[in-house]
């Protein structure tokens, strides 16, 4: 997040350099900096629509991620 706050954006997902990025959470030594890149592009690609579908609520949003996951 220290970069981000240096840019002045929310997350890594509005970066313009995410794809190619190799910082923090993405850098070669994190066996999950794939999975991580990939959910800040996932987030990035369809921010607002999962905004709408989630609504407002943290616990309202995680119980319709949980329902998903188990279809």
């Amino acid at each position: 997040m220290t970069c981000c706050r240096e840019k002045g954006i929310d997350g890594c997902y509005e970066c313009e350099k995410l794809d190619c990025c190799s910082k923090g959470f993405y850098s070669p030594d994190n066996d999950g900096a794939n999975a991580c890149k990939a959910q800040a592009m996932y987030i990035r690609k369809y921010f607002e629509k999962t905004q709408e579908v989630l609504g407002t609520s943290a616990e309202e949003g995680l119980k319709i991620l949980e329902n998903f996951k188990n279809t």
